[in-house]
């Protein structure tokens, strides 16, 4: 899911959700798909994680909410 959420492959996070992944899963720096996507800018993946029921009030390991994701990448939605 991280992967398809930072390329901002739709398809297959649609593919993904449908089979029942987990959509708050986290890589080691506590990064869930949803941050993966904002940080990268696909909109269509953040509204589709969105959606789907991702919590859009996780926090990163250095406790970065999903939005400065966003931000810091200079994506504004």
């Amino acid at each position: 899911m991280h992967v398809a959420s930072k390329w901002g492959n739709q398809g297959v996070a649609e593919r993904l959700i449908t089979a029942g992944a987990e959509l708050d899963c986290r890589t080691r720096d506590g990064l869930t798909p949803l941050h993966c996507a904002a940080r990268s800018g696909h909109d269509t993946v953040v509204q589709l994680l969105l959606s789907a029921g991702a919590h859009i009030s996780a926090k990163t390991r250095v406790r970065f909410k999903i939005i400065f994701n966003g931000v810091f990448m200079q994506f504004v939605f």
